[in-house]
């Protein structure tokens, strides 16, 4: 396995850990699809193997452009058709979410990674980024 393949991993594994600690227990990583990629992590899959929310996850040594990320951006919007399909993308959104997690350089903590989504304004599409420890909370113990 490639380092940079190994760093991926790593990444995923660690997301999937803290999704768990936050109460989504049915949280899994998936294997690549090709060109039908549907994303890294899958959470609240039905019956039929389909997700109510998508991660896609970056790890990145240096902090990533505005252009960068709306590349991933745009990656992550081909990942939820491959998942949903278009007429559930655009029916459903209330019922599936997708994300893009972003490792920090220097922070080793999931919760202080970047989280983005799109929000739609007067059908524009608005990235929107926080610490994912700010969206998705552990469950207090």
């Amino acid at each position: 396995m490639s380092k940079a393949k190994r760093i991926g991993t790593a990444a995923e594994t660690a997301v999937v850990k803290y999704m768990i600690e936050c109460g989504y227990e049915d949280t899994k990583r998936v294997v690549l699809h090709g060109n039908r990629d549907e994303g890294d992590i899958h959470i609240n899959c039905n019956a039929s193997g389909v997700p109510d929310i998508i991660i896609e996850v970056k790890s990145r040594k240096d902090e990533c452009t505005y252009k960068e990320v709306e590349g991933f951006m745009k990656e992550l919007e081909q990942e939820s058709l491959n998942t949903w399909g278009e007429q559930s993308v655009k029916l459903n959104m209330e019922y599936h979410h997708a994300f893009l997690i972003i490792k920090r350089p220097g922070k080793g903590k999931v919760e202080d990674w970047w989280l983005c989504w799109r929000e739609y304004h007067f059908a524009n599409p608005i990235t929107v980024r926080c610490r994912v420890g700010d969206y998705f909370r552990k469950k207090e113990v």
